[in-house]
């Protein structure tokens, strides 16, 4: 249920305001605060307990609300905190008369946007609060919604581009097929080339889709095994790790809370990585699970090429190559997807390089439910 009240429009309008208050004096206070500050107007409602407040709620479309930290023999925290999980669009300010003992910031835990001391409550301070709130609360609606809509077109016109690409591929395929005897060697090149953009263009709209489906997923928390989770990623990658002869080994915890189905695309992407930018020697690839205080944290290591680390941070950005297409293939959107996931997962991703020296990739997360498991000496290795 949406309860912001996005109908009404910029705030040079009139706003809709509840203010939950039990005492009778300060809430004329408040009131005569607010028709004076706001220049717009205002229609203010009133509920003078717990239940009001949330019946209030349920029946009004409300632009803000103003909740006294007490309500009687009840907590405005407690209000605010159930308010918002049930209408997290909707901003709510704190009042309080005890700005000590840390009220404020539990305010600010439970959801509220701002607080008030009601001792040093004046129009204009009122005025202030209320217009940043609301303007704030606004803003992270838009900005929201402007990147669901994204999501969706990038999704929508990765699905629909690929019908195009499969006949633009399965035609020039027969005719290589069926009159390669019959065209002289320019035009064998020409198909040849439409075959190769094509199998660019197929890639890159997987990753647009993975990229986009990423952040629609939602996101769960299970028990993980490592070893069994890169045996996966071994099935899939098994054709490039032959080739390449690459040498995976795993170290550390075996277990881990996490989603499962983006941590392998993780782990996946940061390995076909580390075998695309090999060195002259065989891809050695190192991963770790460890705890570092609250977090685990997770990292890839290889003996590759290795890049300048002032690159370390734009790696991570869509479509960003540090090669030519030509050199060594790739979307420039592997990366960048590892850094949506880790912030999917309440975490971060950084990197860490020189040239010829190989890369390191760690990727860190809270351990929320984090189960023990001191049984973890079984390696996984895969020799070349």
């Amino acid at each position: 249920m949406e309860q912001f009240n996005h109908q009404r429009g910029a705030l040079a309008q009139s706003l809709h305001i509840l203010v939950v208050e039990d005492d009778d004096l300060d809430f004329q206070i408040v009131s005569r605060s607010l028709r004076k500050s706001l220049a717009n107007g205002c229609t203010i409602v009133r509920a003078s307990t717990y239940a009001d407040g949330m019946q209030r709620l349920e029946s009004e479309r409300f632009d803000i609300g103003l909740i006294d930290n007490k309500i009687g023999p009840d907590s405005g925290l407690e209000l605010i905190r159930e308010a918002t999980s049930i209408y997290p669009d909707m901003p709510f300010v704190m009042l309080t008369g005890e700005v000590s003992g840390g009220i404020d910031l539990e305010a600010l835990d439970a959801g509220a946007d701002d607080f008030l001391d009601k001792s040093d409550l004046t129009p204009e301070l009122l005025r202030r609060t209320v217009r940043y709130s609301v303007a704030h609360r606004r803003s992270l609606v838009s900005l929201r919604q402007t990147n669901e809509e994204l999501e969706r077109f990038a999704y929508v016109a990765s699905h629909d581009l690929q019908e195009p690409l499969r006949k633009i591929a399965y035609y020039s395929d027969r005719v290589l097929g069926q009159a390669s005897d019959t065209l002289d060697e320019k035009s064998l090149g020409h198909l040849e080339s439409v075959n190769k953009a094509a199998g660019r263009m197929r890639a890159l709209i997987g990753d647009l889709l993975t990229y986009s489906r990423v952040s629609s997923l939602d996101i769960s928390s299970e028990v993980i095994r490592v070893p069994e989770l890169l045996q996966e990623v071994d099935e899939i990658l098994s054709k490039s790790i032959e080739e390449n002869g690459a040498n995976i080994v795993f170290e550390g915890d075996e277990t881990m809370h996490a989603d499962k189905f983006l941590m392998r695309q993780v782990l996946q992407n940061l390995i076909s990585n580390a075998i695309r930018y090999r060195s002259a020697e065989a891809p050695n690839i190192f991963v770790k699970l460890e705890r570092v205080k609250s977090n685990y944290q997770l990292s890839v290591r290889d003996n590759g090429i290795g890049f300048d680390p002032k690159f370390a941070t734009r790696i991570f950005r869509a479509f960003e190559r540090l090669h030519r297409k030509e050199e060594i293939a790739g979307t420039g959107i592997g990366l960048s997807i590892c850094d949506r996931i880790a912030r999917r997962h309440g975490g971060s991703i950084r990197a860490e390089s020189n040239p010829g020296e190989g890369a390191l990739f760690l990727i860190e997360w809270p351990a929320a439910n984090m189960q023990v498991d001191d049984n973890c000496d079984l390696p996984l290795q895969r020799a070349s």
